[in-house]
């Protein structure tokens, strides 16, 4: 969404970002999710940022992509939802997810008597 030439509404930023994620996946790549930084100094230093919506749609769009392509959250390194990204992919995969970050899988394994990742 970045001006003059990026897109100018968040429906077409995401669909055009989700489209290159979903190219990316059905081959078996995962790619990194990065958010919309502004570096000071940079060419885009000035830019104004997109609107909430889009993060939230963006990043939506790219965990349902991740589950359609059956990949695993993208740092399993880090099965405690208090360290994952600081920004709402945790919740999607908390609150709509099955794998090890899940709310499901965390209240199974503490059903079953084990102590959650964010306990451990």
């Amino acid at each position: 969404m970045a001006q003059p030439n990026g897109f100018k509404d968040v429906a077409s930023a995401v669909k055009s970002t989700a489209s290159g994620w979903d190219f990316l996946m059905s081959n078996g790549v995962l790619p990194r999710y990065n958010q919309w930084t502004i570096e000071s100094g940079s060419g885009f230093a000035d830019q104004k940022r997109p609107p909430l919506q889009y993060f939230i749609e963006v990043q939506k769009a790219y965990t349902e992509l991740r589950w359609k392509y059956k990949f695993d959250p993208p740092f399993p390194s880090t099965f405690s939802r208090s360290a994952y990204l600081l920004c709402c992919l945790q919740d999607f995969e908390y609150y709509h997810g099955t794998g090890v970050l899940s709310k499901k899988k965390q209240d199974e394994m503490l059903a079953a008597g084990l102590k959650s990742n964010d306990e451990a």
